[in-house]
């Protein structure tokens, strides 16, 4: 029978639900707190890309506005040329995705790869000091293996980019 106890578990637990967070904020916070540090090993596991504090800047805290939805694409080994570095840079996303050992064959699998672009409003340090409110975009990627079953492998930071739409004032200095 329903009562009052099973309320208040129901109540909690689609509260818990609405308030966590998807797992591809808490891949931005390790990836700005690695690119703070400057902790190039770190980011390797889990990023092809940085956020340089000495150029772009130091986010400490960031707030996700705007999630795409995911985009999938067929990994393919394409012979020609231009597509030789896509080959390339989704072999990466394979293998950081997957925790891949680079002697595995990935082209045994039936692979995709997973993107979305996250919205970000963050006030960064810059380098001089000051700080500013900054919209920047992130791409995530990750990779979906398919063989008897799916295996989906967590989410890289793949690129990061200041959005030009509007500039932002400065917060403080």
């Amino acid at each position: 029978m329903f009562n009052a106890r099973s309320a208040i578990v129901l109540s909690l637990i689609i509260l818990a639900v609405a308030c966590s967070s998807p797992p591809e904020e808490a891949v931005l916070g390790q990836f700005f707190a690695a690119a703070r540090l400057r902790d190039n090993t770190a980011l390797a596991s889990f990023a092809t890309v940085t956020f340089e504090p000495h150029i772009d800047g130091i986010v400490t805290e960031f707030d996700v506005t705007h999630v795409t939805a995911e985009m999938r694409t067929a990994f393919t080994r394409r012979a020609v040329s231009e597509a030789r570095d896509e080959a390339k840079t989704n072999g990466l996303i394979l293998q950081l995705s997957m925790n891949i050992r680079p002697d595995v064959d990935i082209t045994k699998y039936d692979s995709q790869v997973g993107s979305k672009d996250l919205t970000i409003e963050a006030p960064v340090k810059l380098p001089d000091g000051r700080i500013v409110q900054r919209t920047l975009i992130v791409t995530m990627q990750h990779a979906v293996l398919k063989a008897d079953q799916e295996m989906v492998g967590r989410w890289i930071v793949t690129g990061l980019r200041v959005s030009s739409d509007r500039p932002k004032p400065q917060v403080k200095s």
